[in-house]
């Protein structure tokens, strides 16, 4: 009889018989199968030095998006860049006020912290130019207008993000990381606020570069990027540059 100090420990068995037999029907590696994707850590680096103002990456549903999205946020956090993260379905959080404050009880014109011309400026690029929404309180939007507003609290954070240098094109004062980007929008709203968020970065007015990702292709026109990245199941990633003069420099 084994004591506890002796006794052999059991390996943990990480696939179940009905896996194993799934797995088997359709000519899977087990190993392959139960093994969590890996980010692209060389490509976010490469992303981050790119020096693209506006990135967008996009490709079909389980190519690994997110995963390249969330790389780049640990590069923002590694290099000491302030991020900020766009939910694609945003709940509610507690305000720094008390604990028994929501951030939803305030209006949202109030939850941008923005003075009031300006704030009205970066609803109305965010597609919620309604002045009912403006002074609507942020617990009653609903989730497609609740995604909108997400989209301006980003905006005004980087609006109140001072620039380390006014004449660099592509700042690195504040990062934007935005995954399924205006995904729950009827697309003509999508298309309406994505190609304001790209007039607003060609004037340079926000000291800010955003990474979004998506799997509808009908945005890369209205967004005009500096920089598309093609991610597919297979693995392979194509980087095209220079979209807005009609050329296009692939890398595998």
């Amino acid at each position: 009889m084994h004591n506890r100090a002796t006794r052999p420990r059991r390996r943990a068995r990480l696939v179940s018989d009905r896996t194993l037999h799934l797995c088997a029907a359709f000519g899977l590696s087990p190993a392959l199968a139960v093994r969590a994707p890996r980010p692209n850590t060389r490509l976010a680096r490469q992303l981050a030095d790119s020096r693209a103002k506006l990135t967008l990456i996009t490709g079909p549903s389980g190519a690994g998006k997110s995963l390249l999205i969330d790389a780049l946020a640990r590069e923002a956090r590694r290099r000491g860049i302030r991020l900020v993260r766009v939910a694609a379905a945003p709940t509610l959080r507690r305000a720094r006020a008390g604990p028994n404050v929501q951030t939803g009880t305030r209006t949202v014109v109030d939850r941008l912290g923005l003075p009031l011309g300006q704030a009205v400026r970066v609803l109305a690029w965010s597609g919620l130019a309604e002045a009912r929404l403006m002074a609507r309180r942020v617990d009653r939007l609903s989730a497609g207008e609740r995604a909108r507003f997400e989209i301006a609290r980003a905006w005004s954070v980087t609006l109140r993000t001072r620039a380390p240098g006014r004449g660099d094109p592509a700042s690195d004062a504040c990062w934007v990381v935005a995954d399924e980007f205006l995904a729950l929008l009827d697309r003509p709203t999508a298309a309406a606020c994505a190609a304001a968020l790209s007039r607003s970065l060609r004037r340079n007015d926000l000291p800010a570069r955003w990474f979004v990702a998506t799997s509808h292709a009908d945005l890369a026109r209205a967004l005009r990027p500096d920089v598309i990245v093609r991610v597919r199941e297979g693995g392979t990633r194509t980087l095209r540059a220079n979209i807005r003069s009609g050329g296009a420099d692939d890398a595998s």
